[in-house]
C-alpha cells in the first residue's frame, strides 16, 4: 500500500472515530445508560496501533494519558478492590484509550486542515437533517426516530444524543471548533482576520444547524452554551479597530440576549431558581429547586467538604462511582458530571493527571482563543468517562497539535486552489491561464484544473510536471450560437457544478478564467470557497445573456481580476475590481527574437484570431487584397470547416498572399518570420479588453495596427508603437501598414517602442 493510501485510510478512520465521539444515540444505550456505540469504539481503539506510523511517542499528551490510565486502573484495584464494577473499569480505561488511539492516528494520517473543516460541517448538516426528521415526526404524528427520555413535552427531541441538552452542547462545541479552523486557514490563504460575516456566509448551514438545536428543542444548556461559538472570533482590536469593537459587542449582545432568555423562558426559570438555591448554600433547597440541576452541582460541593477530614480518600477517593452509590436514593436515571468526580472517585494525584491532560490538550500559548475550550475543559474533567469531554480533548488536540505539528503545510505551505476554464482551446483566455500556471503554483499547491478541449492549458500542466498540478478534463464542443450551443453551455455548467461540489470542499480558493463557469461559481458558495474570477472582456456589450452572467459572477466572487483600466471602468464600480494585465509566457518570450532595422524588408503581416464573426478575419482578407505586394498570415484558432463556414457568411474568399495556419501550438515562429501585427476585432460588436496576440508582438518589436476603441489601446499608444483605425478602413490601415515600413529609420522607431512597452506588463497578483 502506497503512503497516499495508508494516509487516505488512516483519514477515513479518523473521519468515523470523530462521528462517533461526537454522536450518542439513544437507540445505541445499553443497561446502565452506557453509551454501547462510543463503547465500541473505545474498545477498538488500540487496533490503530497496528498501523505503524501511530506508534511514534507523543509526549505532550501521550504521558499524562497514561499515567491517568495507571491511577483510574491501579488506584481501585489496590485500595477499593471490593467496590470496583468491571464495567466501569473498563469503560473509563477505554475512553483514555480512544483518546490515545484518535491522537495517534490524526498525527500519522497526514489529514488537512479544510478536510477537517469539511467533517465539522457534516456532522453539523447531520445534526439539522436529523432533528428536523424529529420534529417532522412530532408534526404528523409517526413514531420519532431517536427518542431517548420519556419527556411530557414532546419537542424535547434528542436529535443525535440521548437528550437535548447534549445536542446542543455538541453542536456549539463543534461549531466553536469549525471558527477556529476557519480562522486558521482564513489566515494563512488571505492574511486576514476571520470575521463573524465571514463565517455567517461561508458556513451558514453550520449556523442554521446550531441555532434550529439549541432553540427548537427547550433546553436550559442552550442558554448558556450558545455564546460559545462567538468566542471564537474574539480578538485584539488591530489595523481594523471598527471590525474588532463590532466583533466585540456583537458577542456581548449574544450573551446578553441569553441571559435574557433566562427571564422569559421555562428553562431560564429553572436557571434562575437554582441560582437563588444556590445562594442560600442549603443542599435541599437546591435539590428542591431543580432535582436535575442539583445533581451536577450538590456533589461536587458535599465531596470537598466531605475531604477535608479524610487523609486517605484525599489521597486515593472513595471508589469509582462512589458519588452514584450516594445518590443512587435521591433521583434516577441522571448523569452526574461533578468538577471534582475524578478527585472523588480517585483521589487528588488522578484529578491534577487530567488537569495536566486538559492543559496539554486545550491550551497554547499566545492563542487566547483557546481559553473557552480550557475553561470547558477544566469544568467537565470531572466525568473520565463523560464522552463529550473526550470529543473536546480530540477536537483542542486536533487544533492545537495536529495541524502544526503533522502538517505544517497546511499552516506554511498548502494552498489548495481550483482553477475553471469552459474550454482549453488557443484563444486568450486559455493562453493566458497557461501562462499562470507557473507563478499559480509557486503559491498555490495543490491545484486542480477543470476544463475541456486539449489546448495550452493541457500542455503547460504536462510540461511542468508537477504531480500535485492535476488536470481533469470534462466533455465539452463549442456549437456556436443558437439553441444547440445553449444546450452544450447548460450541459458544461451542469457538469462543472457537480465536479467542483465534489472536489471543491478540497479547495479553499477557486480561480474561474472569463465569467462563464458560473456552474463552479456556485459550487464554490456552497462550499464557502474564495472565489477569484478573472475577466478576460466587457460582457456589458455582449447581450443581455452575458450582462446577467456578469452580474450573478459578480456577487459571487471575492475578488474579480480585469486586464486594463478601460475594461474596469467599462465593468463599474466596485471594490472587487482590481487591474493586471495578462502575463506572455516566459516561455514565448525566450522563443522570440525582436526585429532588427531591416524587419522592414519583410513586408509580413501577421493576425491571431479566432474563426468568429466579430474577429474581422473578413476585413483582414479585404486588407491583403489592396495590398498584393505584402504577405499575410492566419493563424486561425479554430478548424477549417468552421472557417470556411464564416468565410461563406461573410461571402469572401482567402486571396493568394494570405496563408492560415490553425491551431499554432507554438506561436513563436509566426512571430518571428512577421513584420506587424494587427488586431481588426469590431468594436461595435465588442471590445477587446487587452489584445495578448498586441503583447507578444511587441516582446518581438513588431508595431501594431488596432482597433480605436477598448483596452487594447492601453497597449498602443496612437503614433508611438502603432495606430488605431477603425478596422473596416482598409485603405487607411493599408496606408499606416506602408508608411511604418516606408524606411529602415521610421520602422526601427516604432519597433524600439514596441520593445519598450512589453516591460511594461501588468502580472497575475500573488
Amino acid at each position: 500500500m502506497t503512503a497516499e493510501k495508508r494516509n487516505g485510510t488512516a483519514t477515513a478512520i479518523l473521519f468515523l472515530l470523530t462521528i462517533t465521539a461526537s454522536v450518542s444515540p439513544a437507540f445505541a444505550y445499553g443497561p446502565g445508560y452506557r453509551p454501547d456505540l462510543f463503547v465500541a469504539a473505545c474498545g477498538l481503539s488500540p487496533l490503530v496501533f497496528l498501523f505503524r506510523p501511530a506508534r511514534k511517542y507523543f509526549g505532550d499528551t501521550d504521558l499524562p494519558a497514561l499515567l491517568l490510565l495507571g491511577a483510574i486502573v491501579c488506584i481501585p484495584l489496590l485500595f477499593h478492590f471490593r467496590e470496583v464494577r468491571a464495567g466501569s473499569l473498563l469503560y473509563s480505561a477505554g475512553c483514555i484509550l480512544f483518546f490515545l488511539g484518535y491522537t495517534h492516528l490524526a498525527l500519522a494520517s497526514g489529514i488537512k486542515i479544510h478536510a477537517i473543516i469539511r467533517l465539522l460541517r457534516f456532522i453539523l448538516i447531520l445534526y439539522l437533517a436529523t432533528l428536523i426528521v424529529q420534529q417532522f415526526c412530532v408534526l404528523t404524528g409517526l413514531p420519532v426516530f431517536n427518542y431517548g427520555r420519556p419527556y411530557t413535552n414532546p419537542w424535547k427531541l434528542n436529535s443525535l444524543t440521548s437528550e437535548p441538552s447534549t445536542s446542543t452542547m455538541v453542536v456549539t462545541l463543534l461549531l466553536y471548533f469549525l471558527n477556529l479552523f476557519r480562522r486558521r486557514e482564513w489566515k494563512h490563504t488571505r492574511n486576514s482576520d476571520y470575521t463573524i460575516y465571514d463565517s455567517l456566509r461561508k458556513d451558514w448551514g453550520a449556523w442554521l444547524a446550531t441555532i434550529w438545536v439549541c432553540w427548537s428543542t427547550p433546553n436550559t444548556t442552550a442558554i448558556f452554551f450558545f455564546p460559545l461559538p462567538f468566542l471564537a472570533f474574539l480578538r485584539k482590536p488591530r489595523k481594523k479597530i471598527r471590525d474588532s469593537y463590532a466583533t466585540f459587542f456583537i458577542i456581548i449582545a449574544v450573551i446578553a440576549g441569553a441571559f435574557i432568555l433566562l427571564s422569559t423562558t421555562p428553562p431560564g426559570a429553572r436557571a434562575i431558581s437554582i441560582g437563588k438555591a444556590l445562594i442560600t448554600g442549603e443542599p435541599e433547597q437546591i435539590y428542591k429547586a431543580d432535582p436535575s440541576g442539583a445533581m451536577r452541582i450538590l456533589p461536587s460541593v458535599e465531596i470537598l467538604q466531605a475531604s477535608e477530614s479524610n487523609m486517605e480518600a484525599l489521597l486515593v477517593g472513595h471508589g469509582p462511582d462512589a458519588e452514584k452509590r450516594v445518590y443512587s436514593d435521591k433521583i434516577e436515571a441522571v448523569s452526574i458530571h461533578p468538577v471534582s468526580r475524578i478527585f472523588y472517585d480517585y483521589g487528588l494525584p488522578a484529578q491534577i493527571i487530567i488537569w495536566w491532560l486538559v492543559f496539554a490538550c486545550c491550551f497554547k500559548k499566545n492563542n487566547f482563543l483557546t481559553f473557552p475550550a480550557l475553561f470547558l475543559g477544566l469544568i467537565y474533567c470531572g466525568g473520565s468517562s463523560d464522552q463529550w469531554f473526550w470529543l473536546l480533548l480530540c477536537l483542542s488536540f486536533l487544533y492545537n497539535h495536529v495541524i502544526i505539528r503533522n502538517c505544517p503545510e497546511a499552516d506554511n505551505k498548502e494552498r489548495p486552489l481550483l482553477a475553471v476554464q469552459i474550454l482549453d482551446d488557443r484563444s486568450g483566455s486559455a493562453v493566458a491561464l497557461s501562462s499562470l500556471l507557473p507563478k499559480l503554483y509557486r503559491s498555490y499547491s495543490p491545484i486542480l484544473i477543470l476544463s475541456s478541449g486539449e489546448g495550452p492549458i493541457e500542455e503547460k500542466t504536462i510540461s511542468l510536471n508537477k504531480k500535485d498540478i492535476i488536470y481533469q478534463r470534462l466533455p465539452y464542443q463549442f456549437k456556436g450560437a443558437g439553441i444547440r450551443g445553449f444546450a452544450a453551455f447548460i450541459s458544461i455548467q451542469v457538469r462543472e457544478f457537480a465536479a467542483t461540489l465534489r472536489y471543491g470542499n478540497n479547495y479553499g480558493t477557486f480561480y474561474l478564467n472569463t465569467i462563464l463557469p458560473v456552474g463552479s461559481a456556485l459550487a464554490g458558495r456552497l462550499t464557502g470557497a474564495y472565489i477569484i474570477c478573472h475577466c478576460h472582456e466587457n460582457p456589458k456589450r455582449k447581450g443581455i445573456g452575458y450582462s446577467l452572467i456578469w452580474k450573478a459572477m459578480l456577487a459571487m466572487s471575492e475578488e474579480v481580476v480585469c486586464v486594463s483600466e478601460h475594461q474596469k471602468s467599462a465593468l463599474g464600480k466596485s471594490d472587487k475590481l482590481m487591474v493586471k494585465g495578462l502575463e506572455v509566457k516566459s516561455e514565448l518570450i525566450k522563443k522570440l527574437i525582436p526585429v532588427d532595422s531591416r524587419g522592414y524588408l519583410r513586408r509580413h503581416v501577421l493576425m491571431l484570431a479566432s474563426p468568429r464573426e466579430y474577429k474581422g478575419i473578413a476585413d483582414y482578407i479585404r486588407l491583403s487584397s489592396v495590398m498584393p505586394e505584402y504577405h499575410f498570415t492566419l493563424a486561425c484558432n479554430g478548424t477549417h470547416e468552421e472557417l470556411q463556414r464564416l468565410l461563406k457568411k461573410e461571402e469572401v474568399e482567402l486571396p493568394p498572399n494570405m496563408e492560415v495556419r490553425y491551431c499554432v501550438a507554438d506561436t513563436s515562429e509566426l512571430y518571428n518570420k512577421a513584420s506587424i501585427v494587427v488586431n481588426l476585432t469590431d468594436p461595435q460588436l465588442i471590445e477587446e479588453t487587452f489584445g495578448l496576440t498586441i503583447a507578444e508582438g511587441q516582446h518581438a518589436g513588431l508595431p501594431a495596427i488596432v482597433p480605436p476603441a477598448g483596452g487594447i489601446v492601453e497597449r498602443v499608444e496612437e503614433g508611438v508603437e502603432g495606430y488605431h483605425i477603425n478596422p473596416h478602413d482598409s485603405q487607411a490601415i493599408a496606408a499606416a501598414i506602408r508608411h511604418i515600413h516606408s524606411s529602415s529609420a521610421i520602422y526601427r522607431t516604432f519597433s524600439e517602442a514596441a520593445l519598450s512597452k512589453s516591460q511594461t506588463s501588468g502580472s497575475y497578483p500573488e
